[in-house]
């Protein structure tokens, strides 16, 4: 009897495998049979689930995007409270950092070399999307939700750069106090 294989679950799974390899090396330096050598799988298993190089680093992209973005948003619209919703993002970001990081160089490694319109339009739309849903949530006006957005890549840079012995915690809390204190949203129950 065939074995019955749950091909979505499956792409999934080699898409978890494959964010190892492709944070670890450069979209340039590695190729598709690296990739299904590092996951173990015949490079026709990987060409079967995604057509090209691209068309897996584009893949994975967007379901590493998916899954923080739902986690976060999920969170948030479950709250009432301006202060709680700015708790959660903020706790969120701090705490997951190394799974944002590994978007944040997956979206570099995308900027750095030069792919092709389909990538770089990805990357772009993820990017007004995330914009898009902090304003949305937070219920802010757009241009703070893109100085959030602004806060959020940066500490993801400077998580790579400073040493791993510096917290974030501090710059995190003066962000948070500064959005709080002057009550953003304009609700006065809230101050």
């Amino acid at each position: 009897m065939p074995k019955i294989v749950n091909h979505k679950e499956y792409k999934r799974q080699l898409l978890s495998k494959a964010a190892e390899t492709l944070v670890s090396k450069s979209y340039a330096d590695v190729s598709m049979r690296d990739i299904a050598g590092d996951l173990n799988v015949s490079t026709g298993t990987l060409y079967h689930y995604f057509h090209s190089k691209e068309d897996l680093f584009c893949a994975l992209f967007l379901h590493n995007a998916q899954i923080s973005a739902s986690e976060i948003i999920d969170k948030m619209c479950n709250l009432n409270s301006f202060s709680a919703r700015v708790e959660i993002l903020f706790d969120y970001f701090l705490h997951r950092c190394e799974k944002m990081a590994r978007q944040f160089l997956l979206s570099t490694d995308m900027l750095r070399n030069d792919l092709p319109d389909k990538a770089q339009s990805l990357l772009h739309r993820w990017a007004s999307e995330m914009e898009r849903r902090l304003s949305q949530v937070l219920g802010i006006e757009r241009e703070l939700g893109l100085a959030l957005f602004l806060f959020f890549a940066g500490s993801l840079y400077a998580g790579q750069v400073l040493p791993a012995s510096r917290d974030l915690t501090p710059g995190f809390n003066a962000m948070k106090k500064l959005i709080l204190q002057n009550n953003i949203k304009g609700d006065k129950n809230e101050k």
